[in-house]
């Protein structure tokens, strides 16, 4: 059995995957970002040395070109990840010997990986992974376009990753290994969310799961205010209504500006495009603008992300940039 985990970053994937660790059959490192290449999918034997050469650069919303196999968590040497680079034919065979190596040194039996951006990979997994589960974390839009404005990231930038990274992921919400875990009941009820999911997997749910530890792959988040290794709580929930009200009017107009483009509509086969649909298919409210800001400032983030991505060369670019204005 073998598992993948994305969403939207402030979504709650780290609790989640903190949690799954602590599971004596469950093994959940540090984030890859191995997943979210789709160069690796498509043509593995022309791009696998690239994997620890920082240079795979993906549709995804979040700029990153670097993958983390070389972390120390994970066991492998450089020359060892080489020699096992050189040896695999296909992602799920390397996948398999490195994850499996790991999970084994802790003493686990099956292996998890989290990285916020594995959304884009899941129809991949699918093929490559037949029998794996998607495990998509989803939270209140306005709460986590809050909290990662708070974490230093512009508003503009803040709420096209949530809706790209969540449109996208919900896309999958029909395969029949798809797990949707909702950030406000986890933190609510987490006994039954993970019992719900340990049940999901296959595997005997273990209280000790939820015992607050220091141990786990992933930093706290200062700005969050929360420890993704002690008690889990109801604190961040309401993100939103604890910010000033000219964030939130920010927030408000910008979530009912974007919608996706045609192109990722496409690419992901996505029917859910934009924020107000998110909210309506799974009962968040939605908020109404009174045209608090002015369109003028929203073309000038766009255009400046917009650019960023063509100078660094991402996929991403052009005609196949991920968002566009509501019509």
């Amino acid at each position: 059995m073998n598992g993948f985990i994305g969403g939207s970053g402030s979504t709650g994937s780290s609790l989640v995957a903190n949690v799954l660790n602590r599971h004596p059959d469950l093994f959940c490192g540090p984030e890859t970002h191995l997943f979210t290449k789709h160069q690796l999918f498509k043509q593995w034997e022309e791009n696998k040395h690239k994997i620890i050469e920082d240079k795979l650069k993906s549709y995804a919303w979040h700029m990153y070109s670097r993958t983390e196999v070389l972390n120390k968590n994970y066991g492998w040497t450089t020359k060892k990840l080489n020699d096992l680079i050189e040896y695999a034919h296909f992602i799920e065979e390397f996948s398999d010997e490195f994850f499996t190596s790991a999970a084994r040194s802790y003493g686990k039996r099956y292996w998890i990986e989290k990285t916020p951006s594995n959304v884009y990979g899941f129809k991949d997994l699918t093929a490559h992974f037949p029998n794996c589960f998607l495990m998509q974390t989803i939270r209140n839009p306005y709460d986590t376009i809050a909290s990662l404005n708070r974490r230093g990231f512009s508003i503009y930038y803040s709420t096209c990753m949530y809706m790209v990274n969540t449109c996208v992921g919900l896309a999958m919400r029909n395969y029949d290994k798809y797990i949707p875990i909702i950030y406000e009941d986890m933190v609510k009820n987490p006994d039954s969310v993970m019992n719900d999911i340990c049940d999901r997997l296959g595997i005997k749910y273990d209280a000790t799961m939820l015992q607050p530890t220091e141990m786990g792959f992933d930093h706290d988040i200062d700005s969050w205010g929360l420890s993704e290794h002690g008690v889990i709580a109801e604190r961040s929930v309401g993100s939103f209504e604890s910010a000033s009200r000219f964030v939130q009017e920010q927030i408000i107009y910008t979530v009912n500006s974007f919608r996706l483009t045609p192109y990722y509509i496409k690419r992901y086969g996505c029917d859910i495009v934009d924020i107000p649909s998110i909210c309506r298919l799974l009962g968040y409210q939605h908020y109404d603008d009174g045209g608090f800001m002015n369109i003028f400032q929203l073309n000038i983030d766009k255009a400046r992300d917009h650019f960023l991505r063509i100078v660094k060369g991402y996929p991403n670019k052009l005609s196949k940039y991920p968002v566009m204005f509501r019509i």
